[in-house]
């Protein structure tokens, strides 16, 4: 039995299954049944990071960690092997770290009130930040049916996150569907389609 130990200010999570516990306290560690997790030292600190946000993936083979630099940090769960390039998500510190229920999508919010999607497989972001608002950072948890709920202080959105709502929702705002030459200023390297029926 192995440990990782991380500083964390506020925010702790443990795998779906329960199979990697994390433990809170001033500092977080990680319990991994057949590995030693990286940084090559058991405190992160020892490091020079301070993390602020921990969220495994739905299977518990990926470690995303937040760091206080507005960072994202990813391990192989199972093997202890640190995978890269980190992911600057934000210029502050992350809040909280949330994977879609197949794992392929992760929603990350950020003490400057942004809240961003992140393709998990290209380390891209998807879209632009969802709507922010004056001093809250967000709290951004997947629901078991997909879509995302975003809570603020006092109420929550949800946002639908397959592309068939994206589609419905941008036609019924549009009205209409892209001409060609609009088309091929967006996505140039795409043919032309009719995207609303």
């Amino acid at each position: 039995m192995h440990w990782l130990w991380l500083r964390l200010s506020d925010s702790v999570s443990a795998t779906p299954g329960g199979r990697l516990p994390a433990d809170v306290g001033s500092t977080v560690r990680v319990r991994t049944a057949t590995c030693r997790l990286a940084w090559g030292a058991p405190r992160a600190d020892r490091c020079g990071l301070c993390l602020s946000a921990i969220a495994y993936s739905p299977d518990s083979r990926l470690l995303a960690v937040g760091t206080e630099d507005g960072q994202v940090l990813f391990w192989d769960a199972r093997h202890g092997v640190a995978e890269t390039p980190a992911l600057q998500v934000a210029p502050a510190g992350i809040a909280q770290i949330s994977f879609s229920a197949d794992g392929t999508m992760m929603v990350v919010s950020s003490e400057d009130g942004s809240t961003t999607l992140w393709d998990v497989r290209s380390r891209t972001q998807i879209g632009g930040s969802f709507p922010e608002r004056p001093s809250i950072f967000t709290s951004p948890v997947f629901e078991p049916n997909g879509k995302l709920l975003i809570q603020y202080i006092s109420d929550a959105a949800q946002w639908p996150t397959d592309v068939d709502s994206w589609e419905r929702f941008a036609c019924q705002v549009a009205g209409r569907d892209l001409t060609p030459a609009e088309w091929h200023a967006i996505v140039p390297a795409r043919p032309y389609m009719h995207v609303c029926r």
